[in-house]
């Protein structure tokens, strides 16, 4: 798997410990696991940029939900033929 998939499912299990930390009681831990989050978070989008890499068939799952970076105006944007390219 890529490295920034890793650094999703970090920030994802930080997620989790902020709810349970959170449940249980404790004022500390939620703080860690946020900064935890956020920084996994920086990382993988870092790291998709820095060292792009095709969707692994175990996470084509993730396609389906929704993209809040790429809205159907910029995705029409990207894919407009421009002069001199042709529709197979």
């Amino acid at each position: 798997m890529r490295r920034q998939d890793w650094a999703i499912f970090v920030a994802t299990f930080c997620l989790g410990g902020v709810f349970t930390s959170f449940g249980i009681g404790n004022r500390i831990a939620p703080v860690v696991y946020t900064i935890g989050m956020v920084g996994a978070g920086v990382l993988a989008r870092r790291w998709s940029r820095r060292y792009p890499a095709p969707m692994p068939h175990a996470l084509h799952w993730i396609l389906y939900l929704v993209h809040p970076g790429l809205s159907p105006r910029a995705l029409h944007r990207v894919l407009a033929p421009r002069a001199g390219e042709r529709m197979p």
